[in-house]
């Protein structure tokens, strides 16, 4: 890559408009040089350049690849592999060179052709060569002889123009077979295929017929004939299936046909494969004109359907309210009238545009739509068809028609004018000029940016109040005659501050607006807020999510919501394609303004914008920009740090950029927050064609380094994705869901469920984030609007938080039992108790060998589970996502029979994690060994002791796969619960006899236990008054079998340690240990895995208390 980098392992033919170009491909695959080998490069001493991969690993494979690149001084390009190892596959590459507009390359190998190239020892070179022929010739009129001015003759991708006197020249060209095309304005084009071309001077003279159309003019049918109403005038005759009726048409003389519901015509259209960006497999560039008349509003009627078998939707409509359109595209704000003819046209070049006309004007922008996408039309060398008042489910009905004009290219706007109509005058879209866009804030600056289409003056007026009086010139760019581009940068702004202003150009301005001042960095006081989405990239569907954030943002805040929110940011991909200037107004500019006006606007660049010119002249991050400038860059609100990353130009400058800012910001006491914004994944769950090695094996772990890195947030994937690292406070945000087309579930066959990401929605929608830094906290909401299947009205999706002053769960026991049966092998853990609602656990167990500690990077297994995993849906007719974790047991891990042997001691531990993001410390580890024990009932308590109204939390142990639980928990011979582990409510003090009933494999087991849970009288509500001293109660019961608990009494919050010893001094149990609150606490040491005998409880507040009590263990 020269220019701009690239890192997409989609390989693609070349020459190809589509990003990456101006390259050459050495071999274009997914080579991971991150994972293994290394690239040198420079000049060689000899006049040439080489870049040299060293044994470069394939991603995913064991593969390796050591080849180079030679550039030499007279222009050739040599390519020479040495070695091709351990596996690697050669048949998914490309191999070749092309120019920076990927409008002329040359390419010795794509994927299997050639099978098994390249190889060892292969070398490739390019090299320019002088042109051996040239040609010229005169383009003439067939009807009268006269010379055609304006034609274009093509020989392949070569091409000359014909003069005034009709002749053209093309002066360089190498001798060979061609494909011919001769097209002009008025005539039907010529086509010819393997034209030879001799060495030295060749003459081809070429007639073209008028045909009174723009060029591309390849189907016409008027039906005038009523006996025969299919007949072409130009191209090939209709097959009608159904009916029709011929009628009179909109003039004197002329035909028309009325063509009812179930009815359409086949067109069998003989319009190659086409398309703006390479080798496209389908038609992609196209005009349909059709005079159409609708006999009554509200019904549904269709123009045009792909499906050449009409087993899908149309592809063109008009609703019932008379808008024109489909739902991909959006519909048109002028209404059809019924009983009236009109001239309505489709210009299609997909990948660039989608434009409807009426009446030769403009009707409605309808966005690029995709490549070979839904509106692609099936080639010539395939079913060559398209279906005309089509559709599959009853939207098609009767319908009068008096012409249809094809065409195989897209028609321009002056040319879609020359075809006129019948006259009616409307509103059509229009790009908005003279609309603020704000960009690049600080404390005391701000960009103010806007379009105008005629004058190049750049002035903002500007003050504290709408009388405004202080004005500041800035700079443009022109794009073309009719697009301007304006920026004037505002500086000497006071900090939170609400400034009036407007733009003027000449004699155009616009309405006064309002923007309020960042607060100054690092402000720990004043709430930062922001609004975030992704991959707006279509019209209708991004206007919706803009207006429905718009809509948020006044519930919320107010009109005036700019004094309260500093920010809207995106990562990536505004438009579909970068370059393509006119995407960038209708796609982004226009949809977003009624933000942008009043709150800055900043984007994480994506691929779609690749990395072209016109998206860097739009925006103005150079204030922030790195040392590649302002492809990548970062900012501060208050004392946050936001970090912008370019993910299409991955490199180790950029890394050791973003690893210096880390480092710099983690030690710098202004700043609290980092928040990180970039385009593309690590992994997608819904589209994994997205993952990005780069981000997965790089920047997560980097950005996990560092504890004031929250959040990454990335687009690419049109879809909402949430999830978090393992370890550390980094949470994982995808929401491509901003008006682009929805990567869906089911729509690939390789969607993958990834551990790290905890909940996955095809839907659009938005994020608002709140950070709070005077409570060191920050909370973030997701609002959506659901999909097509399953439309919502800007309601919450999701929520979280992370509150840094809140402590972590506490530290869970182990609780099963010594020994373990074969099958079921189950772990069960204390109950979760923290602060913050439970998120996940993690169990590990390993073998442990006679008197050594347990060696936890040796695992028999590894169980970490989430409160949810939200993945996939139900599919039609009600689309419900699907919690996999739905119902899951935290608490509980079987282990695989065949994992456990009878002649192993194992040990295993475990771990709570809150949504907080925190972890508790791993529990103390318990041993056991594996036996067979018979079905028993059993359980336990987190508690045995209170005051009334004290809440005890119970623990089913029973051996075996129980059927059911019943609880009598006070001990009336009443069932209480058939939860397994119930919670129960003492309201009366007492001794209480709880009694386990389990069905397993259905037999009946009973556990009793007498006398075990003691209620004074002291309520718990009376308990609140704080404690006088700190005071330990001796242990209830001691002796004991096999639990006994004591109260530590705490007049203040205190660090509180209770740990148990067995008589040889080694440490056998922690009850407590860390930060406690003021209260009473009472703790439980269960002994149901320890040997009878002596064991010493100890408890220590250091500076106020340190007892050491016996408590004897009687089996």
């Amino acid at each position: 890559m020269f220019g701009g980098g690239n890192t997409s392992f989609d390989n693609q033919s070349l020459p190809n408009g589509t990003a990456p170009n101006n390259l050459i491909a050495l071999f274009w695959d997914d080579l991971n040089p991150a994972s293994g080998g290394t690239i040198y490069y420079g000049p060689d001493g000899q006049g040439s350049w080489v870049c040299q991969f060293d044994a470069v690993n394939e991603y995913g494979n064991g593969g390796t690849i050591t080849a180079e690149i030679v550039l030499s001084q007279d222009g050739s390009i040599l390519l020479q592999y040495q070695s091709l190892a351990n596996g690697i596959d050669v048949n998914g590459e490309t191999i070749g060179i092309e120019n920076a507009l990927g409008s002329v390359g040359l390419m010795a190998s794509l994927d299997s052709s050639p099978v098994n190239y390249p190889y060892n020892s292969l070398a490739i070179e390019f090299s320019q060569l002088t042109p051996d022929a040239s040609i010229t010739g005169i383009v003439t009129n067939s009807d009268n002889g006269d010379p055609i001015e304006g034609a274009n003759v093509e020989f392949g991708g070569i091409s000359g123009v014909s003069g005034v006197d009709g002749s053209y020249s093309i002066p360089e060209i190498f001798a060979g077979d061609y494909d011919v095309h001769v097209l002009a304005d008025g005539y039907f084009d010529y086509r010819s295929s393997s034209v030879t071309v001799q060495e030295g001077a060749n003459l081809f003279d070429f007639t073209l017929e008028p045909s009174g159309m723009p060029s591309g003019f390849v189907g016409s049918w008027t039906f005038d004939d009523p006996g025969n109403l299919l007949t072409a005038s130009v191209g090939n005759d209709l097959v009608l299936s159904g009916s029709h009726t011929a009628i009179d048409g909109p003039e004197p003389g002329d035909g028309a046909v009325t063509i009812g519901p179930g009815s359409f015509y086949r067109c069998y259209h003989d319009i190659e494969a086409n398309g703006a960006f390479g080798e496209a497999d389908w038609v992609n560039q196209f005009t349909i004109v059709m005079d159409v008349r609708i006999p009554q509003s509200n019904q549904w009627y269709c123009f045009y359907q792909t499906s050449y078998t009409n087993s899908n939707d149309g592809d063109w409509f008009a609703n019932p309210s008379g808008n024109v359109g489909v739902g991909d595209t959006g519909y048109s704000e002028y209404t059809l009238i019924p009983g009236e003819w009109y001239r309505l046209a489709v210009s299609v070049n997909l990948g660039v545009q989608y434009n409807y006309y009426l009446d030769g004007q403009l009707l409605h922008i309808g966005g690029a739509q995709a490549l070979d996408g839904r509106f692609a039309l099936y080639p010539a060398d395939d079913a060559n068809q398209v279906l005309f008042f089509a559709d599959n489910n009853g939207e098609d009905n009767q319908i009068d028609v008096a012409r249809i004009l094809l065409f195989d290219r897209n028609l321009s706007g002056s040319e879609m004018t020359s075809l006129d109509g019948y006259g009616h005058e409307f509103e059509g879209p229009e790009f908005r000029y003279m609309v603020p866009f704000l960009q690049t804030p600080t404390p005391s600056s701000l960009y103010v940016c806007w379009h105008s289409s005629a004058s190049t003056e750049s002035i903002v007026q500007y003050g504290t109040s709408s009388e405004l009086g202080s004005e500041q010139s800035g700079d443009f760019h022109q794009f073309n005659q009719d697009t301007i581009w304006h920026w004037a940068k505002l500086t000497d702004l006071s900090p939170q501050t609400t400034y009036y202003y407007k733009v003027v150009s000449d004699t155009a301005q616009s309405e006064v607006y309002q923007f309020t001042t960042q607060q100054p960095d690092g402000d720990d006081q004043d709430h930062v807020r922001f609004s975030l989405y992704s991959d707006p990239q279509t019209i209708e569907k991004h206007r919706d999510v803009a207006n429905a954030l718009r809509e948020k943002l006044v519930e919320l805040y107010g009109e005036e919501f700019h004094e309260d929110v500093q920010l809207a940011m995106l990562t990536g991909d505004v438009v579909n394609t970068g370059s393509d200037l006119s995407q960038y107004q209708p796609l982004f500019f226009d949809n977003i303004a009624e933000i942008s006006s009043n709150l800055p606007v900043m984007n994480a660049i994506g691929n779609h914008e690749a990395e072209a010119s016109t998206y860097y002249h739009y925006m103005q991050y150079e204030d922030f920009g790195g040392p590649e400038g302002e492809k990548y860059y970062s900012f501060w609100i208050g004392n946050v740090l936001f970090v912008s990353l370019n993910t299409n130009i991955q490199g180790q400058t950029q890394l050791d950029w973003l690893e210096d800012l880390l480092e710099t910001a983690q030690n710098d006491d202004a700043l609290d927050w980092i928040f990180v914004f970039q385009h593309h994944p690590g992994h997608s769950e819904t589209w994994p064609d997205g993952n990005t090695s780069w981000v997965q094996n790089q920047i997560i772990p980097m950005l996990t380094q560092y504890s004031k890195v929250e959040q990454v947030c990335y687009g690419h994937t049109h879809a909402y994705e949430r999830g978090a690292t393992t370890e550390g406070n980094l949470r994982l945000l995808c929401f491509g869901g901003g008006g682009g087309h929805l990567d869906r579930w089911r729509m690939y066959g390789n969607q993958t469920n990834y551990p790290e990401i905890f909940r996955s929605h095809d839907y659009y929608g938005y994020t608002i984030f709140d950070i709070d830094p005077a409570n060191d906290s920050y909370t973030a909401t997701v609002y959506t609007l659901g999909n097509e299947d399953v439309p919502l009205d800007n309601v919450v999706l999701d929520s979280w938080f992370r509150n840094r002053t809140d402590p972590p769960p506490s530290t869970p026991t182990c609780l099963s039992a010594s020994e373990i049966r074969f099958d079921p092998a189950e772990l069960t853990a204390s109950p979760y108790s923290g602060v913050n609602e439970i998120m996940s656990s993690q169990f590990q167990l390993t073998i442990v060998a006679e008197d050594e500690a347990p060696d936890w990077t040796s695992l028999v297994i590894e169980r970490k589970r989430d409160w949810i995993d939200v993945y996939s849906d139900t599919g039609a007719p009600d689309y419900v996502p699907i919690d996999l974790n739905e119902g899951i047991d935290l608490r509980r891990v079987v282990v695989p029979e065949e994992l456990l042997s009878p002649d192993e001691t194992y040990a295993w531990r475990l771990r709570y994690r809150d949504q907080n993001l925190l972890w508790s410390d791993w529990s103390v580890p318990k041993t056991f060994d594996v036996s067979w024990l018979g079905p028993t009932a059993d359980f336990t308590a987190d508690t045995t002791m209170g005051g009334l109204n004290s809440t005890v939390r119970f623990t089913d142990l029973s051996v075996g796969l129980a059927d059911s639980w019943s609880w009598d928990l006070d001990g009336d011979g009443l069932t209480d619960s058939h939860e397994r582990d119930p919670s129960f409510t003492y309201v009366e003090a007492g001794v209480y006899t709880v009694t386990l009933t389990t069905m397993i494999d259905g037999v009946e087991h009973i556990e009793t236990k007498s006398n075990f849970v003691t209620i004074s009288s002291t309520s718990v509500g009376e308990e609140t008054v704080l404690p006088v001293d700190f005071t330990v109660s001796d242990c209830h019961p001691n002796p004991f079998n096999p639990s006994t608990s004591l109260s530590v009494s705490l007049p203040q919050a205190a660090d509180l340690s209770v740990m148990v010893y067995n008589i040889a001094g080694q440490q056998v149990a922690v009850l407590a240990s860390g930060q406690f609150n003021a209260g009473s606490h009472v703790l439980t040491f269960d002994a149901s895995n320890m040997a009878s005998g002596l064991y010493f409880v100890r408890a220590t507040v250091p500076g106020h208390l340190h007892q050491v009590q016996k408590v004897m263990l009687v089996r």
